[in-house]
């Protein structure tokens, strides 16, 4: 409120005075508001400053001062009664200073920037208020330009202890503090609602470096805002990765706030319920009870000192409602869940503002439902957040909520039930609040109506998608999509069982396209120009390329280097990003407003979906707690058939198991060999447990093979009539698996019975895998690249972080070189680094990688191959621009491996390349032996070279591979019989050959 002072002109006598006199008034009644929170001293002082403006306007006195004055004025009464007349009419004020001070901004530039800070805040609260993100983007910008004394709006290093004193410059360094303050806090509001990891980075920077100039100059009140806001900033960095380390500092951070605070200060409250909000995140981490009693005295204090008319009691409420039904289920007292749901409903009757209006909803849901939905008398134990361990509300203990009405029906349970269900309605048609939230109620309010109305859950089901489909995904880095997509793990799943108990099959699919494999299909519908015929569509789509263009290179890794301060190298980022999916939201508006056009890159039509089908049947897997099912596609007459084939013998709890069986036996099978073999080569006497391991690991795939075969594949091929194996010479049908949940990490091509009897998949169809039927129809629609086919071989059979080299890696290049059916292009050893390759990408058809690959437990984003000085990352692969490509071959470990806490979205190496652009990808999904992968690629092209189907070419490898490891283990008790399962092919039928094919 000072910041208006420094720019009056002082009068000495006349009208212009009086107004003066009315800002001077206006600032006392202000401060004694400060010290009392009476809002009759704030009604006094609007009064004043309104008076000083009515001079001004008369041209009495200096307008900006006044207007400046009044918009902060108006902002304190929109924070204290929530009125959005008040907030407008601060905005206003604060649009007419800003425009005063523009036109004579080479007479006094400090009062520019002193007009945005203002500005700014009205923006930022009207955002909370109403939820609109161009708020949140318009301030942010207002923050970022160029101060009048030239550094840079995030930049300080220069300011002193001294500058403090200085009062021949109007500017303030209290100024530059509150420009810092207020970008950072608003960059992390942006941060929740797009997800953006780039904006809270660039928070955290430019938050700690005002923390530290805060203490240089001593300014306490400073030092506790920018604390009380870095302490949400590292507090949003847990929610987003799960660090403990970055929980600890917002708790710290908080901790600070609040003890740099004065006890009467009108935000203590608000930094005692944000410490209370971390602690109860700790305590739900860690179950240290101190911290769930902690928070409750921290938001027991903050109730205390907030009046009952104060903007922010509903979210001090709810907070301390949420903190008493944890204490309910730890200590079972029923006096504290009476409590927290008496308080939940006061929040919920008070102003609470757009933004978090609809998690105020969902979350007093969510506490009506608890205590029905523990049938046992056990309350659940506390679960962590983190993105890798944190439950989504894909079943939303469907179970229990199933018990909850069957058994407790006609009692308060149907109560709780219809108010449940009415709340979380409420909470998904807040329009003003995030997208994540409201995404969140939708899901919920289905799973709740399912239990009584399926057709309706579907539908609702369906709305929960277009939401989904809302959020501006292009230009998101890929760790930040899949942040985003977590919650929404398992969900599709859930909805399309319901869609096939209904028979809606055709739904039941469309529910698993739209909801699954988002995060290729994102970067795949930006990546090519979108076909259109009218020429007034063909414009716009050309337009919609060119933005879907620019958004690709900010959502690209930084090539090369370590990444640069986020503050400095990402600050135009964000506001790039929303202006550009600004520009993509108006140009699909008009593209879908032709006649036509109206699904322009919308849901799967069955049309488009048709597409996949043209080779053989697509078998979508389902798999759901509630039931579990194969949806088979097939072209019947050249429309969509949709054929249901229910999977009485498997169980989602049974898949899960299954599939963390199969890592386990694999991984227990390639290091107990490893020792053995090297016991061998050493002339060492192996130990027993090494002997045991493995054979154990033997007898475990062999049944697990078997497991798969009879729960999930015969009945399908059973189905399909294809009951007997294949003669020699006959015709291979082919089929394309497209499995989802714990099903994308078995190997759905492998399993059987392999004893001769011919009960295996292998021995009686041709498979590939499929991400979703979308990708496999967008691939079947691809056309050949126009440039000459040629083959880029890049061996790496030892980079300088790995201790061992892969021996067979040079024999393996030189075998491709030698039976590759296209000219091959060698990058060996120290010249296959990461720019030769990704360079040489871009002049090649077809791509095949010899060494090692990675991927990772805590970023499924991290997986790469071993390029020599560096990773090849899965980002570097995705957001790379390759054309029309045909063949990736990864020769490598984990080519394949789906992430286990997103497995629906298809997170691996083989999955980048398909997206990428090239049709048809082999990779493996687990470790990969030296010797058997040299061994399957120079099968491999030599069956390529002959049948120029890449599905058919590692059908026939695996084949044979499988023949030869089980002789050679007839001889030899430690071979790895089952060596050959890990591979698969990603795309659709035809030949890659050159045309013409050359003979033979």
């Amino acid at each position: 409120m000072k910041r208006w002072r420094r720019f009056r002109r002082r009068p000495e006598k006349g009208p212009a005075r009086a107004a003066d006199s009315a800002l001077d008034a206006a600032a006392a009644r202000h401060e004694q508001f400060a010290a009392t929170g009476d809002p009759a001293f704030l009604e006094q002082a609007i009064t004043l400053a309104t008076q000083a403006s009515r001079g001004a306007d008369c041209g009495a006195a200096d307008a900006v001062p006044a207007d400046l004055m009044l918009g902060e004025l108006w902002c304190e009464q929109a924070m204290l009664n929530g009125s959005a007349q008040a907030l407008g009419t601060a905005l206003n004020h604060a649009r007419r200073a800003l425009a005063a001070a523009e036109a004579r901004a080479t007479e006094s530039p400090h009062l520019t920037d002193a007009c945005r800070l203002t500005l700014a805040y009205a923006l930022r609260l009207r955002y909370e208020q109403q939820g609109d993100p161009a708020d949140l983007d318009e301030a942010i910008g207002l923050l970022g330009q160029e101060p009048a004394n030239g550094q840079n709006a995030t930049s300080g290093a220069s300011l002193s202890r001294s500058d403090r004193s200085d009062r021949s410059d109007p500017s303030d360094p209290s100024d530059r503090l509150d420009r810092l303050n207020r970008l950072g806090f608003m960059l992390t509001r942006r941060f929740e609602h797009h997800h953006d990891l780039a904006d809270l980075d660039r928070a955290i920077q430019v938050l700690t470096d005002a923390g530290s100039w805060a203490r240089a100059w001593e300014d306490e009140r400073a030092l506790a805002s920018i604390s009380n806001n870095l302490g949400s900033a590292h507090n949003a960095r847990f929610h987003r990765t799960g660090d403990t380390a970055a929980l600890d500092a917002a708790i710290s951070h908080y901790r600070t706030a609040v003890d740099s605070s004065f006890p009467d200060a009108p935000q203590r409250p608000t930094r005692l319920t944000n410490l209370a909000q971390a602690l109860h995140s700790r305590f739900t981490s860690t179950g240290q009870i101190r911290d769930l009693l902690d928070a409750l005295k921290a938001s027991e204090t903050a109730l205390r000192c907030t009046s009952g008319h104060d903007t922010e009691r509903s979210r001090r409420l709810g907070t301390h409602a949420a903190l008493l039904m944890t204490h309910y289920q730890v200590s079972r007292n029923p006096s504290l869940r009476e409590r927290a749901i008496a308080l939940g409903r006061t929040a919920l009757a008070g102003e609470s503002g757009e933004l978090h209006r609809a998690e105020f909803l969902s979350r007093h849901a969510t506490h009506l439902l608890l205590p029905h939905l523990e049938p046992t008398g056990t309350a659940p134990p506390p679960t962590a957040p983190s993105p890798s361990a944190r439950p989504t509300d894909a079943d939303l203990d469907e179970h229990q909520l199933r018990h909850m009405l069957t058994t407790l029906r006609g009692t308060s349970a149907t109560a709780v039930y219809e108010e449940a269900l009415d709340l979380y309605d409420r909470a998904l048609r807040q329009e003003g609040s995030l997208i994540h939230d409201r995404g969140r109620a939708a899901r919920r309010w289905a799973t709740l109506v399912s239990l009584r109305d399926l057709d309706a859950a579907i539908d609702g089901a369906g709305a929960a998608l277009d939401l989904l489909a809302t959020i501006d995904w292009p230009g998101m880095r890929i760790p930040d999509r899949l942040a985003a997509l977590h919650d929404w793990a398992g969900f599709p799943c859930l909805a399309a069982g319901w869609a096939v108990e209904r028979g809606r099959l055709l739904d039941a699919v469309q529910l698993l396209e739209l909801g699954r494999g988002r995060l290729w299909a994102q970067i795949a519908e930006t990546r090519t120009p979108p076909a259109v015929s009218s020429p007034a569509a063909r414009q716009l789509a050309d337009q919609l390329h060119d933005v879907h263009t620019e958004l690709n290179r900010l959502a690209a890794p930084r090539p090369g280097t370590a990444p640069a301060a986020p503050h400095t190298s990402d600050a135009p980022r964000g506001e790039r990003l929303r202006r550009l999916n600004k520009e993509r939201r108006r140009l699909l508006a008009e593209l879908r407003g032709i006649e036509g056009l109206e699904d322009f890159l919308g849901p799967p039509s069955p049309h488009r979906l048709h597409a996949a089908v043209g080779a053989g049947p697509v078998v979508l897997l389902n798999v759901t707690a509630r039931r579990c099912d194969a949806l088979v596609l097939t072209d019947t007459g050249g429309d969509l058939g949709i054929e249901l084939v229910p999977l009485p013998g498997l169980r989602s709890e049974r898949a899960a198991g299954t599939a963390q069986a199969f890592d386990i036996a694999l991984t227990l099978a390639h290091t107990a060999r490893r020792r053995l073999l090297r016991d061998r080569r050493d002339g060492r006497r192996s130990a027993p447990v090494d002997r045991a391991a493995f054979h154990g690991a033997m007898e475990e795939l062999r049944m697990l093979l078997e497991w798969g075969w009879e729960a999930v594949t015969q009945p399908v091929l059973q189905a399909l009539g294809h009951r007997a194996p294949r003669a020699e010479g006959e015709t291979w049908p082919r089929v394309w698996w497209v499995p989802t949940g714990p099903l994308t990490r078995i190997p759905l091509h492998a399993t059987g019975h392999h004893d001769g009897s011919g009960d295996a998949v292998i021995d009686r169809v041709a498979s590939s895998d499929a991400t979703t039927v979308s990708a496999l129809a967008e691939a079947n629609r691809r056309h050949r690249s126009a440039q000459p086919d040629r083959l880029l071989c890049a061996a790496v059979p030892q980079p300088p972080h790995e201790s061992a080299p892969l021996v067979a890696v040079p024999h393996e290049a030189a075998a491709v070189a030698a039976h590759a059916p296209v000219p091959v292009t060698r990058l060996d050893g120290p010249r296959a680094t990461r720019a030769a390759i990704v360079t040489g990408l871009s002049g090649h058809t077809w791509f095949h990688f010899a060494g090692h690959g990675t991927t990772s437990i805590t970023d499924p984003g991290d997986a790469a191959l071993s390029a020599f000085e560096a990773p090849l990352t899965l980002a570097d692969i995705a957001t790379a621009l390759h054309g029309h490509a045909e063949l990736a071959f990864l020769s490598s470990c984990h080519g394949s491996t789906a992430d286990a806490t997103q497995p629906d979205e298809a997170v691996h190496l083989a999955a980048a390349f398909h997206t990428a652009g090239f049709r048809h990808t082999v990779a493996a999904r687990h470790v990969v032996e030296d010797g058997t992968a040299q061994q399957l690629a120079t099968s491999f092209y030599e069956h390529l070279s002959r049948a120029g189907d890449p599905g058919l070419a590692l059908h026939h490898t695996l084949r044979t591979l499988r023949a030869e490891l089980s002789r050679a283990a007839a001889d030899d008790d430690l071979v790895h019989r089952f060596a050959w399962i890990h591979h698969t092919h990603l795309g659709p039928a035809g030949s890659v050959l050159p045309v013409p094919q050359s003979p033979g």
